[in-house]
């Protein structure tokens, strides 16, 4: 049975090897920006996290068998917009409606927060995640460019 826990900020390192993962999909998924996902660790991506007050920081694990399976962190910036910064789930338990209990688990948080709007980053290269996204009302709404090598330390 899969249980879903909030994870306190001081052991946000539990989901490094998920995080990892999904790090690795970016990599293989980006046409242009592979270098990016080849520099980026988990310590560097972390930083915004333990830089931000505790109440500004919400992150949920799914666990099955004592084994932390998915995880999705969402995020309150200064002027109250909320994202979904980072959500993974383990491949063998896709499509099982994980990642939908923690996306809905994130966005119920963010509504107590009161956020007047929520965004998700897709990395190029994982568009594949539009379906997903779709369905909790998520649509494209802007594609942002980026120069290769300038200043690009966002993560995913």
């Amino acid at each position: 049975m899969i249980a879903y826990a909030a994870l306190a900020k001081d052991r946000i390192a539990l989901i490094k090897p998920l995080w990892e993962a999904l790090n690795r999909l970016h990599l293989e998924g980006s046409a242009d920006f592979k270098e990016h996902f080849r520099r980026q660790t988990f310590e560097r991506r972390i930083e915004k996290f333990q830089a931000l007050p505790d109440d500004r920081l919400f992150v949920e694990t799914a666990v099955d068998s004592g084994v932390i399976i998915g995880y999705v962190a969402a995020t309150v910036s200064g002027d109250g917009t909320g994202e979904i910064d980072s959500i993974y789930i383990d491949g063998r338990y896709r499509a099982r409606g994980v990642g939908s209990q923690l996306l809905e688990r994130g966005l119920a948080w963010l509504a107590e927060k009161g956020c007047p709007q929520v965004h998700v980053g897709v990395a190029g290269g994982n568009e594949q995640a539009f379906g997903f996204y779709r369905r909790f009302g998520f649509y494209p709404r802007m594609t942002i460019l980026a120069r290769k090598g300038e200043g690009d330390r966002g993560g995913s």
